[in-house]
């Protein structure tokens, strides 16, 4: 008889047991098991000997974020379209190798999932991060799906090596400007404080000073 083994909720690796006990043990279709022979973790629901055994676990989740190191993990609300697909589109993505999760919740309080890899993407809940190569820059789409947890990464649009200096010289004007901004406004400020303006000139100044910063901190937060 065969054996498999599986993750469990809290990424922990258990069995082995028989086909027939692991829905007694909380294995759903999408949990990942594997037995002898196989090369990787497999999703159980995508093994046929095991898809009519297993219940399926239906999406419960009312929000998707994408968080990775190509948006310096600052979340990115993703789309639910049909068959509990969730998607979102990152303008511009240079090649390189990089790491990411998807959560339902901003502040990682919910549940997240990861450990996909090029050629294996599929998740699940308390493994480490999703690592992809991005081979060639551009803009793409994410797509997750909460019932299987599965992922695709589709190149929408290739740059090539104009655009790319093109993009990336706009981005860096856009920054140096900013940061000689910021640092205008800082001398400015000093002045207003050392000639002695009205309070209510200070405060003024002070507010838009705040605002100006915080767009100017935006535009350095991008993923030029």
């Amino acid at each position: 008889m065969k054996q498999y083994y599986y993750i469990d909720k809290s990424g922990q690796q258990q069995g082995p047991v028989s086909a027939n006990e692991l829905s007694k043990y909380g294995v759903t279709r999408n949990t990942l098991v594997w037995k002898q022979g196989m090369t990787n973790w497999q999703i159980a629901g995508n093994l046929l000997e095991l898809s009519g055994l297993l219940a399926s676990v239906p999406a419960t989740s009312k929000e998707m974020y994408l968080l990775g190191s190509f948006t310096s993990w600052k979340p990115l609300k993703m789309t639910r379209r049909a068959d509990n697909k969730w998607e979102v589109y990152i303008e511009h993505i240079n090649s390189g190798q990089y790491e990411f999760k998807f959560s339902n919740t901003t502040d990682w309080s919910g549940t997240n999932w990861g450990g996909g890899r090029d050629g294996i993407h599929t998740v699940n809940q308390g493994l480490g991060n999703c690592i992809t190569n991005i081979r060639t820059s551009g803009k793409y789409c994410f797509i997750f799906d909460d019932n299987n947890l599965t992922y695709e990464i589709i190149l929408i649009k290739a740059y090539n090596v104009a655009e790319e200096i093109v993009i990336g010289g706009i981005g860096i004007i856009v920054k140096i400007i900013g940061t000689i901004v910021v640092i205008a406004l800082a001398i400015l400020l000093m002045w207003a404080m050392a000639t002695k303006w009205e309070v209510k000139a200070r405060v003024g100044y002070f507010v838009i000073c705040t605002v100006a910063i915080s767009l100017i901190g935006a535009v350095w937060g991008k993923n030029w």
